[in-house]
């Protein structure tokens, strides 16, 4: 699953983080620095495969599960350092995520046929303290992930080569900046990029 094109529509929808839509990286410097202000962060959570169905081929769905990563001041008052205000805020954010996301048809891809939209998978708190609420949003897509096993290639292969026990194949994954997004304009990459040195305070700043 390519997750920024995700990112792209998060921040172009109407959400309370606004442009401040990250993926793992940011995460990562978010959580080793002292973050100025909320934030989400897009990742990938990880991803199961049926058994394959086909001898001769390759059949098998697989569920990818992406989230987004939240995080929400916790420190709005000074009365209330429990959290309830921040997790009252996650309904509101729960909301906007369910706005963007539910219901996306995201494209094919190599090998993978979409076959679900994208749906809710569930959430949970990640950490709770006095100043920040971080809460994991949950969100799958269903594939269909086939490969033709056999070719006229493969079978001269078999053909010449009957004794042959195993055949080995390499395939290489080539980076395309192109993203497979949908409508009359497409969503602009420019917005792509944040400045995480505005965003985070770093121990030797302070």
């Amino acid at each position: 699953m390519k997750l920024r094109p995700i990112v792209l529509i998060l921040r172009l929808a109407d959400t309370r983080f606004e442009n401040r839509i990250a993926g793992a990286a940011e995460l990562a410097e978010a959580t080793k620095n002292t973050l100025n202000t909320e934030m989400a962060f897009v990742v990938q959570s990880g991803e199961t495969t049926s058994a394959n169905t086909d001898d001769l081929s390759i059949n098998q769905r697989m569920t990818e599960v992406f989230s987004v990563v939240v995080a929400l001041r916790n420190d709005t008052t000074q009365k209330d350092k429990t959290g309830v205000i921040a997790y009252d805020t996650l309904f509101d954010v729960r909301s906007q995520l369910f706005d963007a996301l539910l219901g996306l048809e995201l494209p094919d891809d190599e090998n993978l046929c979409v076959l679900t939209p994208v749906s809710y998978a569930g959430g949970n708190i990640m950490s709770l303290n006095r100043a920040w609420l971080w809460y994991q949003f949950n969100f799958s897509v269903d594939y269909r992930l086939e490969a033709q096993a056999q070719n006229k290639y493969l079978e001269e292969i078999a053909a010449n080569y009957p004794n042959l026990d195993e055949i080995f194949a390499q395939y290489e994954l080539t980076p395309s900046d192109n993203i497979p997004l949908t409508g009359p304009e497409g969503l602009p990459v420019n917005i792509f990029e944040l400045d995480m040195e505005q965003l985070v305070t770093r121990p030797e700043d302070e």
